[in-house]
Formats: structure tokens, C-alpha cells, sequence
């Protein structure tokens, strides 16, 4: 294909004391990224009042956050089976939209199919995001075969790793 493009994952600061710093190196890694890119994970900031299930104003990070997205360009990719990727796990739950996918403008002319699916929440309060870009992948009609006479290589430890 010859489409070459950097794939960050992202864990942003949970306190707000650390959110700017956060931010501040999110600003540099988007200014110095050659490549087209998806960013993606838990920012742990939302963008909108609708990020929550319970209404509270916003904080000032989410106006920074937003901010960032709108100058460079970027367009969160929507999220399908559910609102939100969060929950405090209480009796009353808090359910909030802190994890997602930015993509930048030239990734997206280039994988204009993709989509994102939210998977099951297992064990982590976080709900896990499954992207595909629209491509369909190759498929091989020569299947894999195994010849048991590889065991009796000298170097198949090597080879195999």
C-alpha cells in the first residue's frame, strides 16, 4: 500500500493539576508528527456537556482540548454501540466520554470507511475501542502447514522466536 502513518495511543492526565502538561506535549507531538496519524485512548478529558450523563460545567480543559482539535484540523471518529467509555461503577453511575479517536485530515481522505465500535467493559471501568480502517485485508488461499521434521533443526529456536 505505501501509506505510511503513526498510530499514538494516549493515556492523558487524570488530575487536573498534570492537564496542562498533558496537553502542552499533545500540541508538540502534533506539531511534530511528518506522517498522517490517529490519535487514540483515554485523553480523560470530555469535549461536551453530552460526554456526561449527569450535567456539570465544563472545565476549562475541555475548552483548551477543543481548541487543539479545531487548529490542527482533527475530526474525532464516532463512536458505535455506546455513548460513553467510562463509568465510576457506583450505585448512581457517573458514565462519561473520555476515550476516543482523532484522526488527522489527510489519514482520514485516505481511510474514508473507517469506523469505531465499542467492545464489551470487562474488568477495567474503561470500555475498549475497535477501529477499522474500511480495508478489507488480504487474504491468503495458501493455508499455513506445520512439518513436524522442523523439530529436528538445530536452529529452530532461533528461527522460530
Amino acid at each position: 500500500m505505501g501509506f505510511k502513518w503513526n498510530l499514538v495511543n494516549v493515556y492523558g492526565a487524570a488530575h487536573s493539576r498534570d492537564k496542562e502538561e498533558f496537553l502542552i506535549s499533545f500540541v508538540q507531538m502534533l506539531g511534530s508528527s511528518v506522517f498522517p496519524f490517529v490519535v487514540g485512548g483515554d485523553f480523560n478529558i470530555i469535549r461536551r456537556s453530552k460526554d456526561r450523563n449527569k450535567t456539570k460545567k465544563l472545565p476549562k480543559w475541555s475548552f483548551f482540548f477543543n481548541s487543539i482539535i479545531e487548529h490542527w484540523g482533527l475530526k474525532e471518529l464516532e463512536l458505535s454501540g455506546r455513548n460513553f467509555t467510562w463509568s465510576n461503577n457506583q450505585i448512581d453511575p457517573l458514565f462519561v466520554k473520555l476515550d476516543r479517536i482523532l484522526v488527522s485530515p489527510s489519514w482520514e481522505l485516505k481511510f474514508p470507511l473507517v469506523t469505531v465500535r465499542t467492545l464489551v467493559r470487562g474488568v477495567s471501568d474503561h470500555t475498549a475501542l475497535l477501529m477499522h480502517t474500511g480495508i478489507k485485508p488480504n487474504v491468503f488461499n495458501k493455508p499455513f502447514r506445520f512439518e513436524l521434521c522442523w523439530f529436528t533443526r538445530d536452529d529452530l529456536a532461533a528461527v522460530v522466536n
